[in-house]
Formats: structure tokens, sequence, C-alpha cells
């Protein structure tokens, strides 16, 4: 689409986008291919990881040229004026980071008995909170309100799971650990945002 302005082009890579997107995050089958290799560098990480970087540089691509070589009879396709399909797309790209990171936590917990849960339940909140301070890193560096807001919104996710969740089913020191890390990514959140 870059080099050949035909909008036919956009579409069908954002339906591509989409499919993948879509095959990935709402894949029920995830932990049933085998093997799955190592932790942490494993299948998870290839199929997740490409698919998430494709979608960032085809964000970034798409965003280059898509409001500057829009067609009129193009603009039913867009339901609001600010709506683009780059930010859908890069969208596409934060869910799949995301779903890596539970994918990967979730993989790693795996081989381990049910004592596990706790560990896996505290790791899994560190791991939304480290994600979302990172989002924010990034949208304050790149001056980009929409990251952000993504950030937020996991941040807000992290939070009510800590509430609702592990509250009541975290005891002793992970309880503990659980609130300290909640409480410095508010923290830096709100100083980040200062």
């Amino acid at each position: 689409f870059g080099r050949i302005p035909h909008p036919g082009l956009k579409y069908f890579g954002i339906a591509l986008f989409s499919t993948v997107a879509a095959r990935l995050v709402l894949n029920p089958w995830a932990f049933e291919y085998e093997p799955r290799g190592w932790p942490i560098l494993n299948w998870i990480l290839y199929a997740y990881g490409v698919a998430a970087v494709c979608c960032f540089v085809g964000a970034k691509l798409l965003s280059q040229h898509e409001i500057t070589r829009r067609e009129p009879w193009e603009m039913r396709f867009y339901p609001w004026r600010a709506f683009t399909y780059a930010a859908l797309i890069a969208l596409y790209g934060f869910l799949l980071t995301f779903a890596l990171i539970n994918l990967e936590i979730l993989d790693f917990f795996s081989p381990l008995n049910d004592a596990a849960w706790t560990p896996l339940n505290l790791t899994m909140s560190i791991a939304w909170g480290i994600y979302a301070l990172c989002l924010l890193a990034i949208g304050i560096g790149l001056k980009r309100p929409s990251l952000r807001y993504v950030s937020l919104a996991v941040l807000m996710l992290t939070i009510g799971k800590v509430f609702m969740f592990d509250l009541r089913n975290l005891t002793g020191l992970y309880r503990v650990l659980s609130f300290l890390g909640l409480a410095v990514a508010l923290i830096v959140v709100s100083l980040g945002y200062q």
C-alpha cells in the first residue's frame, strides 16, 4: 500500500491482521500443542511475539499513508473522524503482547503441582503491573496519549485483579508482596502522569 496506493491492499492487510489476532487471542487450544520447548524460549514466544511485532510494524507503516491516501468513498468505513485502522492494528499488537505474557507465565508454572497456584497468581499480577508501567514509559517517551490510555486500562485491570481475586486467594507473605507491588506501581504511575 505504501508503494501502490490501492485501497484493496490496505483492507486486505487489515483483514489479515484481524484474522491473526483473533486466531491467536481466542485460541482455546494454546496448551495442547507439543512440544512446547524451553521455558520462555518456545513456540509461544515465536507465534505470539512474531505476530505482535508484525502488528506494530504494520501499524507504523499504515499510519504513514492511511490518512493521506484515503479516498472520499472510504469515509463510510471509518466510524468516526479520529479513527484509524493503524491504531486498531497497534491495539492488536498490545493484545497479542498481553496474551504472550500470560501464556508464558502459565506455561512456566504448568509442570508444577497445585502448590504453584499462589506464585502463579502473584507472578501474573506483577507481570501485568510491569507491562502497564512499560506502556506508560513508552507513551510518555514517545508523547503518545493513546499508549498512556492503554497503560491506564491495563493498570486498572491489574488493580481489579489484585483486589477482587488475589486478596481472596493469597495469604501471608504473598498477600503482602502483592500489595507492595501494587503500591509501588501506583506511585510510579502517579509520578509518571505528573
